[in-house]
C-alpha cells in the first residue's frame, strides 16, 4: 500500500471533471489539457485504477468531448460544483475506506477543481492534482487555484509523474506499456509552450503569469517560484513572483518581490518591495 502522499492502484480513483464541448472555446490550451487528461486515463485504464467522468450541465455545455477516449465511462451529470455529491450517489467508491486517493483532472480550476479537492480533502483523502491537465478561461485563476489547493493539502504533480508513483519499478510488468504513453510534448503546465493571451517561454507547474503579458526570457517559475532570466515586457505578474532584472513593468501582483527595476510605468500591488 502507498504510504501518504503515494498513490497506488488498488487504493486510486481518477476522476475527470468536466472536460466538455462548449469550453473548447474558452479554456486556455484546451486541446493540450484534454490529450494529458487522455494519456491519465489509458494509462490508469492499464494499472486497474478505476475512472469517472462528471458533465457540468451537459444539457446547456454539452458532451464530453470524444478525444478524451471515456466513451465507455458513464457520464455523472452534476449542477453543484463539487464533483463529490453527485458521484458519491453514483458509485460507493468515494466512500469506501480503501480509497485513500483522488487523482484529479479537469476544469476550471477556480470552480470546480477547487471545491472537488476541498470537499475531498475535507473527507480525509489523498488528492494528486494532474496540473498538466488542470486549466480555466485565465491563468490567473488557474494559478492562485493550484496554489490554494496546495495550501490546504493537495499534491501538486504531473500526469508522468503520478503514473511513475503507480508503477513504482520499471520492472512492473505493465512498465513499458504504460511509459510508451505517458511520454508527452508540449504540456500545459510543465515545459509547455502557451500562446494564451501572451507569448510564453517555458513556464513550471503554477507559474503565475498575468494575463496578455509578453514575455521575453524565463529561467523557472512554480508555485512561489523564482524568475531567474530576465524580463522585457510585463503587463501582468502573479503573485509571489521574485523577479530578477525588470526593465519595463506594467502591473506587479501582490507581495512581488522585485530586485533591479529600470521603468515602472505602471502599479504596483500589495507589499511590493523594490531593491533599487
Amino acid at each position: 500500500m502507498g504510504g501518504r502522499g503515494w498513490p497506488c492502484p488498488a487504493s486510486s480513483v481518477l476522476l475527470l471533471c468536466d472536460l466538455q464541448e462548449r469550453f473548447r472555446g474558452s479554456i486556455a490550451a484546451f486541446p493540450q489539457i484534454v490529450a494529458v487528461a487522455a494519456k491519465m486515463l489509458q494509462g490508469c485504464r492499464v494499472l486497474g485504477v478505476p475512472a469517472f467522468v462528471t458533465e457540468q450541465r451537459p444539457e446547456v455545455l454539452g458532451p464530453t468531448v470524444p478525444e478524451l477516449g471515456a466513451q465507455d465511462l458513464p457520464r455523472v451529470p452534476k449542477t453543484s460544483f463539487s464533483m463529490a455529491p453527485p458521484l458519491s450517489r453514483a458509485t460507493p467508491l468515494l466512500g469506501d475506506p480503501k480509497t485513500r486517493s483522488v487523482l484529479l483532472c479537469g476544469i476550471e480550476a477556480q470552480a470546480c477543481v477547487l471545491q472537488t479537492t476541498l470537499e475531498l480533502l475535507e473527507r480525509g483523502l489523498d488528492v494528486h492534482l494532474v496540473t498538466d491537465a488542470v486549466s480555466s478561461r485565465s491563468q490567473v485563476e488557474r494559478a492562485l487555484a493550484l496554489a490554494r489547493m496546495r495550501q490546504a493539502g493537495a499534491y501538486l504533480s504531473t500526469c508522468e509523474s503520478l503514473l511513475l508513483l503507480l508503477l513504482r519499478d520499471a520492472a512492473h510488468p505493465k512498465f513499458k506499456q504504460v511509459n510508451g504513453d505517458i511520454r508527452m510534448n508540449g504540456d500545459f503546465g510543465v515545459n509547455g509552450d502557451i500562446g494564451v493571451n501572451g507569448d510564453i517561454g517555458d513556464i513550471g507547474v503554477n507559474g503565475a503569469i498575468g494575463v496578455n503579458g509578453d514575455i521575453g526570457d524565463i529561467g523557472d517559475t512554480g508555485v512561489n517560484g523564482d524568475i531567474e532570466g530576465t524580463l522585457a515586457d510585463i503587463e501582468d505578474i502573479g503573485v509571489n513572483g521574485d523577479i530578477g532584472d525588470i526593465r519595463d513593468i506594467g502591473d506587479i501582483g501582490v507581495n512581488g518581490d522585485i530586485g533591479d527595476t529600470g521603468d515602472i510605468g505602471g502599479h504596483l500591488g500589495l507589499v511590493g518591495h523594490l531593491g533599487h
